[in-house]
């Protein structure tokens, strides 16, 4: 965990000194697309090679699709209470 903290505190530090060149916030995006692809890969391959992740492959997928399914419609229908609440009174009165 305090390699992780001096790894983010060095980027943090080499950020600060090089903010002023343009390229750098265009290279670093470019960085973190396949930065995020090779993270993917690798747990790509951890997953695969677990032989009691791929024997309960089917239920896990159940489970997944399950909670997406869950937390979907309990996101809409908050967003849905939000709305409502907030910003309904609003449309009510320019009308």
């Amino acid at each position: 965990m305090f390699g992780v903290m001096i790894v983010m505190l060095s980027g943090v530090l080499i950020g600060y000194i090089l903010r002023n060149i343009r390229a750098i916030p265009a290279l670093v995006s470019k960085i973190n697309i396949y930065i995020i692809f090779l993270l993917l890969f690798v747990m790509g391959l951890s997953v695969g090679s677990n032989p009691q992740v791929i024997q309960g492959l089917g239920t896990l997928g159940l489970l997944g699709i399950a909670i997406s399914v869950v937390s979907i419609a309990g996101s809409v229908f908050l967003s849905w209470i939000v709305y409502r609440h907030l910003f309904k009174k609003e449309d009510d009165q320019r009308s």
